[in-house]
């Protein structure tokens, strides 16, 4: 599928987005930048460090973004 000419809108955090417009450039897209989100960091990791206590209860792990990981 060709991208030369399609406007494609890129919703990613700020820094994150540039490095996605330009390889969009290269294939002859002309990307616009709107991020809708920002990346921080958790206020607290409790929960996430009592979730990675108990992996081994689970039977699958999903990750649904690079942020996630």
């Amino acid at each position: 599928m060709s991208l030369q000419g399609k406007r494609i809108l890129i919703t990613r955090a700020q820094e994150q987005a540039s490095s996605l417009a330009q390889l969009l450039v290269k294939q002859g897209a002309q990307p616009l930048e709107f991020p809708s989100i920002e990346i921080v960091p958790p206020e607290s990791w409790e929960k996430l460090d009592r979730a990675i206590s108990r992996l081994e209860s689970y039977t699958w792990l999903i990750f649904t973004s690079v942020n996630g990981v």
